[in-house]
């Protein structure tokens, strides 16, 4: 069972090596190799390929939870902070 993975994992290597050897742009995003990889281990093993897929999603999600909770913290914090000021407390 092992060797079956090792295969799979040197062809969606290869897969993805190929095609960011082949990149013309200036530069390749993150993303865009993260995509890259995703489509080579769909072609490769399907349950793997779509495993990734979703784990990319959540954990996509999760950053964009935590950048609106951390900006809404830092508008309760300015907020907050010029409570004792003589300016009306107004969330922005």
């Amino acid at each position: 069972m092992q060797k079956h993975y090792e295969k799979d994992l040197e062809a969606a290597t290869r897969i993805v090596m190929d095609k960011l050897f082949a990149y013309r742009g200036d530069t390749i995003g993150i993303e865009e190799v993260q995509d890259i990889a995703v489509d080579a281990l769909l072609d490769v093993n399907r349950k793997v390929g779509l495993a990734y897929a979703t784990y990319r999603e959540a954990h996509s999600k999760d950053r964009e939870f935590k950048k609106s909770f951390m900006d809404l913290l830092l508008r309760v914090y300015v907020n907050t902070d010029r409570s004792n000021a003589n300016v009306t407390n107004v969330i922005l």
